[in-house]
């Protein structure tokens, strides 16, 4: 009896152990900033090269973002507390090419599912003006060649210029999606954006609020020209793999060229901070636990298997 018991709790252990890795394997594309390790000091993203999936290293469009020390993490459900994470530079942005990572795997084909993942931080900044957006796109990079207005809308390079992901706009996590909106020969792909009433940095009603988010999202490609669906959840934190909890945003978004999309492009307006950036086919390739999470949950499952098997 003593012999079946242990076995179980090791295999409670195990468990936990096997969720408490890093799904980097399981993650198409990822980029975790761990780039730098010094914490007092900070390094240009620009050059840099790793992670998984990125066919090229990073290059800045505008304002050289840095890359910061320690990670930044949600729980700490992602980013291992001594890796990086990317910070902006007042209007600054950057961009790196991922080839046909995303459309070989058959992730941006008509019908097809898109999972995908960031943390999001306000760390320290005036929430009325610091922002965010992260787009999956076809477009060389954020419009830094344009008036103040226009640098959080995408280069038009081509009619078919377009983007989808995710943003942060006073301090609330927002779905976005880009595209020529106004037909004009203007140079810009403009941001739509839409707010999932997910608040995050700075306060409210003077009590502080958690200067970090993590939303992880789903994007289910129309078929015949139909629409794409955009969908936003924001996990609590030390959640399991698969528990993502209730949509925070279901959002029908024009029909959009996503079979051209080879490039990941961030904006920043002030020091707004982003990290452990997923992209793949399942919730659980872009949702990593937390080991506490695991550790709780797996020993949850042991504790039910002991009373089970004393009765």
């Amino acid at each position: 009896m003593k012999i079946a018991r242990t076995s179980m709790l090791i295999a409670a252990l195990g468990a936990a152990a096997a969720f408490a890795i890093p799904a980097d394997a399981d993650s198409i594309l990822y980029e975790g900033f761990d780039y730098q390790t010094n914490n007092t000091t900070n390094d240009n993203v620009a050059g840099n090269n790793g992670g998984v999936g990125f066919s090229g290293a990073w290059s800045n469009t505008r304002s050289s973002p840095n890359v910061y020390s320690p990670s930044l993490t949600w729980g700490p459900s992602q980013g291992d507390g001594s890796t990086g994470y990317a910070r902006g530079q007042a209007w600054s942005s950057m961009v790196r090419p991922i080839g046909s990572t995303l459309s070989d795997a058959g992730l941006l084909a008509d019908g097809s599912t898109l999972w995908f993942s960031a943390i999001m931080g306000l760390q320290g900044q005036n929430t009325t003006n610091a922002d965010l957006n992260l787009a999956l796109t076809n477009s060389s990079g954020f419009a830094s060649s344009e008036g103040f207005g226009n640098r959080e809308n995408l280069n038009l390079d081509g009619a078919s210029s377009e983007g989808i992901g995710i943003g942060q706009f006073r301090a609330q996590a927002m779905g976005t999606y880009w595209q020529n909106n106004d037909g004009a020969a203007d140079n810009v792909s403009e941001l739509s954006r839409t707010g999932t009433g997910v608040f995050f940095g700075g306060s409210s009603g003077g009590v502080p609020r958690n200067p970090y988010t993590m939303i992880v999202g789903k994007i289910d490609w129309g078929t015949g020209g139909a629409g794409e669906t955009l969908t936003l959840y924001a996990p609590a934190e030390n959640a399991l793999p698969t528990d993502i909890g209730a949509p925070v945003l279901t959002w029908s978004i024009p029909d959009l060229n996503q079979a051209t999309f080879d490039t990941l492009a961030i904006q920043f307006k002030d020091q707004s901070q982003i990290d452990e950036i997923r992209f793949g086919a399942t919730v659980g390739a872009v949702h990593v636990p937390s080991p506490s999470a695991a550790l709780i949950g797996a020993l949850g499952l042991g504790g039910i298997a002991f009373r089970r098997r004393r009765g």
